[in-house]
């Protein structure tokens, strides 16, 4: 896991992106005296993020050793008849499509000041039917969910792809729209779904038993190294809120509302053309 390094330009300049530049609204004379200051913090939450980026990536390194496990556990035959009768309850009856419809790819989850959060709630609680995948197996969710979607786009149907923060390939949750269904891993859905599948089902048990020093072992390792990376953000977001001190008293709030304004009238004017 490396933290993100570079800087996102638009591609269409004036043709189709925007740019704002929030330099024009603050005074300038009255940042420069906090030039030092502002010098020292800018750096202090640098080092704070790299310091947790580092901690993450060895939680990571703890957990890919669990799957490892899990994966040497997993009854592959039983595995494969789940997935896909799940599969076929889902679509059963729909007709494959000449046309494919691109799914959308989003994170559904975040290592935040906050811990890990999400608002799945807004988004899955719309779904007449929710799927909950439960298992210790991380990387066996995301492989059902993947073969689901891989479906969906066959079937021509739209799907919202939310992905975890660690391993950014890993699926933690579809949403088809047309279907009015969501699949999940979620534990906020753990008891709050009308179907379940437990892949824990599908392990074998003496591999389990056979590793059982090894998983509370990585276990303890990636709980300390999660807390330690999060504990790492909460003190950046905390460095922020000082480095904001710095600027908000030289800030031309008033023109920024303005500013705020014509945004939101442009993007309505957007909105109408679209209808």
């Amino acid at each position: 896991m490396k933290p993100p390094t570079h800087v996102v330009d638009p591609k269409h300049p004036g043709a189709i992106d925007e740019i704002i530049n929030f330099g024009e609204f603050w005074e300038q004379k009255g940042i420069i005296g906090n030039r030092d200051k502002i010098i020292e913090s800018t750096g202090r939450i640098s080092n704070l993020f790299k310091r947790a980026y580092r901690f993450f990536a060895a939680a990571k390194s703890i957990r890919d050793d669990l799957e490892v496990i899990y994966e040497e556990a997993l009854d592959q035959g039983k595995y494969n008849f789940a997935a896909a009768r799940l599969k076929s309850e889902i679509f059963g009856g729909i007709p494959y499509a000449l046309r494919t419809v691109k799914p959308r790819h989003l994170f559904g989850s975040a290592f935040s000041p906050k811990g890990i959060v999400d608002y799945y709630e807004t988004i899955i609680d719309e779904m007449e039917k929710v799927i909950y995948i439960h298992g210790k197996y991380i990387k066996g969710k995301s492989m059902v969910m993947e073969n689901i979607l891989d479906e969906a786009v066959r079937k021509g149907l739209f799907v919202e792809v939310y992905h975890e923060p660690m391993v950014e390939t890993n699926i933690e949750t579809l949403v088809i729209p047309e279907l009015n269904v969501a699949v999940t891993s979620s534990k906020k859905y753990e008891k709050k779904n009308q179907r379940q599948l437990n892949l824990d089902d599908y392990i074998n048990r003496t591999v389990i038993e056979e590793n059982e020093d090894k998983i509370k072992e990585d276990e303890i390792l990636f709980e300390r190294l999660m807390s330690a990376g999060l504990a790492s953000i909460y003190k950046a977001k905390r460095e922020h809120d000082v480095l904001e001190t710095y600027y908000v008293p030289y800030m031309k709030f008033p023109v920024i509302d303005e500013l705020r304004k014509k945004v939101m009238e442009k993007i309505l004017t957007y909105e109408k053309k679209d209808n």
